[in-house]
């Protein structure tokens, strides 16, 4: 809403109230986890956690998030979450995959990849 004031001759507008629109924030959500592998990796060590999954509907960006310790843990939980799509898509049980490298130490027994639910695996020695 705009007024407008006069000072000496000139007219001036002031702002007497500002409109903000939302921004929209895309927040990451847990997804369906449907399996999990865990392999040792030959190279540079480390073992990589595969995982595979379902989303609500379409069009979603799935990633496998290691949590991050100060001390090693025996289960090592690693987070399975989605970003919705931003536009229209369809609204069908969607599968999705995705695997990421964490480098464990002799302390971690298992991997715990946790969605809307967890699935726990053996760490392969």
């Amino acid at each position: 809403m705009l007024k407008r004031l006069a000072l000496s001759g000139l007219a001036l507008a002031a702002v007497t109230s500002v409109v903000l629109s939302p921004v929209s924030i895309a927040a990451e959500e847990p997804v369906t986890v449907q399996e999990v592998t865990v392999k040792k990796k030959a190279k540079g060590g480390g073992y990589k956690v595969f995982a595979r999954g379902t989303t609500p509907s379409a069009g979603w960006s799935v990633t496998l998030k290691p949590n991050t310790y100060a001390q090693e843990p025996e289960v090592w939980e690693i987070s399975a979450v989605g970003t919705r799509p931003t536009g229209a898509s369809a609204t069908v049980v969607t599968p999705w995959q995705a695997e990421v490298k964490v480098d464990l130490g002799k302390k971690t027994k298992q991997i715990a990849v946790k969605g809307k639910n967890t699935i726990k695996k053996d760490v392969p020695q």
